[in-house]
């Protein structure tokens, strides 16, 4: 799981309070995800799924491309896209893009 990198408010001279507030969001974000990720690795294992997670804070296309890199990955599923919208007409979303056309294995986009 990802935790998009977001440099809030004028980067990188943000005052020491939003510094804190930045920190504690993404403390809350990563043991949100853990709770999430967990759950869902817990009812991949019940079924004899194998299924790991890590989590993660960077920019989303880069990590999943680096993850896939350095654990040799066979295949990556994911979504084709997140927009809502007018931007939902687009085929993929950036990331599915990137990803599609970077990642050192096949793809698989679920629409």
């Amino acid at each position: 799981m990802v935790i998009p990198v977001y440099y809030p408010l004028g980067y990188p001279v943000l005052s020491s309070s939003t510094a804190a507030n930045y920190q504690q969001i993404l403390k809350t974000l990563k043991q949100e995800g853990e709770k999430k990720m967990s759950k869902v690795v817990g009812k991949c294992r019940e079924q004899g799924v194998k299924a790991s997670y890590k989590l993660v804070n960077d920019d989303v296309s880069n990590a999943i491309i680096k993850e896939a890199k350095r654990t040799k990955i066979d295949l990556i599923i994911m979504g084709s896209r997140r927009m809502t919208g007018i931007s939902s007409i687009k085929r993929l979303g950036s990331t599915a893009r990137y990803v599609s056309e970077h990642a050192p294995c096949p793809v698989t986009l679920v629409h």
